[in-house]
């Protein structure tokens, strides 16, 4: 799939895999349709791209962005390789900001959901750093 993305537009799953038919009463098999990967291993890779910051993931009509990465992890495998559809995200650039907090030395913990209202004043590093 080569196509740019605008920030409200999705790429469904359908989109993305192929369900290749085989005899009945067996299991069907699917295959990625650009490098022909098992579903699998393709959510491996998702996950490293919610992970980064890169992607939006939706499962069972919750999306799942960097921030709640610790929720998409504890879900079953099964789950995630059936996702509904990724998309560009919306909220925070995570990439930016995990460079800025790189840069500032400042652990990347505080990009959590459940750290964002401890926020950055109450870190002494990156205070001095902004002064």
């Amino acid at each position: 799939m080569n196509r740019s993305l605008k920030p409200a537009q999705v790429i469904n799953r359908s989109e993305l895999i192929d369900t290749i038919y085989t005899k009945i009463g067996t299991k069907d098999v699917e295959l990625t349709k650009k490098f022909k990967i098992e579903p699998e291993l393709f959510s491996v890779i998702l996950i490293a791209l919610v992970y980064n910051g890169d992607i939006v993931i939706t499962i069972a009509g919750t999306q799942y962005d960097a921030m709640r990465f610790d929720q998409l992890i504890k879900l079953p495998i099964e789950d995630i390789v059936n996702f509904s559809y990724i998309k560009k995200p919306s909220g925070l650039p995570m990439p930016a900001l995990n460079a800025l907090f790189d840069f500032l030395e400042i652990q990347p913990l505080y990009l959590k959901q459940d750290y964002l209202d401890v926020g950055i004043s109450k870190n002494p590093a990156v205070y001095r750093c902004l002064l």
